[in-house]
């Protein structure tokens, strides 16, 4: 879209049906939220940091005080994989789960969402990331402890099939919509200055492939000018000084605000440049994005 402004004749269509929950010390009302659409989670968890900063702890706390039994699935990959989810969706039926919270980074989340889809259908989750429409989910609440992916706040899980070394986004609104997220930028505080700099060049991308594409509209450009602008005001100074609350909650909002961005204006060739890099080299998402980042941001100049 060549003109983000008023004035011009425009027709388009925004969704975004996810409630966030923004705000530090909001971790608290988990259990409240989840207990608004089930009686016992599956809890998506990564490789340990959680337990280590003591979310976890407080996340079950919250649950069991709203009535909510808790089951932990632990031990998410950086890049999840379709195998994961499986494991994942096993324990969630065998479990008798009704709903599923997906706490850390975005690849909790992302395995969250495959998870709930899985855990109801009848068919491997790659199947739905292909071309399977679902007939139903568990619902699902995103509660975020990076600043990086933006999957709390659109339908998107990115998922790695290691069988075919494919790596694509399970994308089935509403289905995987999270039902809620919790946006508590208290949770980002314990991150290390090294991923919270490659997770904050994910929300720069998000921004940017969002506001070029040609799916841009005014709602789409507005989410995506506050996410570089909170990067470009926010990120150096979170890497530099993890406890700068005023920071953390800068790129907190920032991530959310680019995923509503993809959202609605999807991402650009970038991303598909990317996934094959992160899926054959086994390295961070947002790394891929950056070492591809010149040649994409030249071409963008010349057209």
């Amino acid at each position: 879209m060549d003109d983000h402004s008023l004035g011009v004749l425009m027709k388009f269509d925004h969704y975004m049906p996810v409630p966030i929950h923004f705000g530090w010390g909001r971790l608290s009302e988990l259990g409240e939220v989840a207990a608004s659409l089930g009686r016992r989670a599956l809890v998506v968890i990564g490789r340990g940091s959680v337990r280590r900063s003591g979310a976890l702890d407080r996340a079950l706390d919250s649950l069991k005080g709203a009535g909510v039994e808790a089951v932990v699935f632990e031990g998410v990959p950086p890049n999840p994989t379709s195998m994961v989810v499986y494991e994942g969706a096993r324990l969630a039926r065998s479990e008798r789960c009704d709903l599923v919270v997906g706490l850390g980074g975005g690849s909790s989340v992302d395995c969250a969402k495959g998870v709930a889809v899985a855990a109801v259908g009848d068919r491997p989750v790659w199947d739905y990331v292909t071309g399977e429409l679902p007939k139903k989910a568990l619902p699902v609440v995103a509660v975020p402890t990076t600043a990086g992916t933006g999957t709390e706040a659109n339908p998107y899980a990115v998922l790695t099939n290691p069988d075919i070394k494919e790596k694509r986004a399970l994308n089935r609104p509403p289905f995987t919509y999270p039902r809620a997220s919790i946006v508590d930028p208290e949770l980002t505080l314990s991150l290390p200055p090294r991923q919270t700099a490659i997770t904050g060049m994910d929300v720069l991308f998000h921004a940017l492939e969002a506001f070029v594409g040609n799916r841009s509209q005014p709602v789409v450009a507005a989410m995506a000018e506050q996410a570089i602008r909170g990067v470009a005001r926010f990120l150096r100074r979170a890497v530099r000084d993890g406890a700068d609350r005023e920071a953390r909650e800068g790129m907190s909002w920032a991530c959310t605000a680019a995923g509503m961005a993809i959202n609605g204006g999807g991402t650009t060739a970038l991303h598909g440049m990317e996934h094959p890099v992160s899926t054959h080299l086994d390295v961070s998402h947002a790394e891929g994005l950056c070492a591809l980042s010149g040649p994409y941001l030249r071409y963008l100049v010349d057209v």
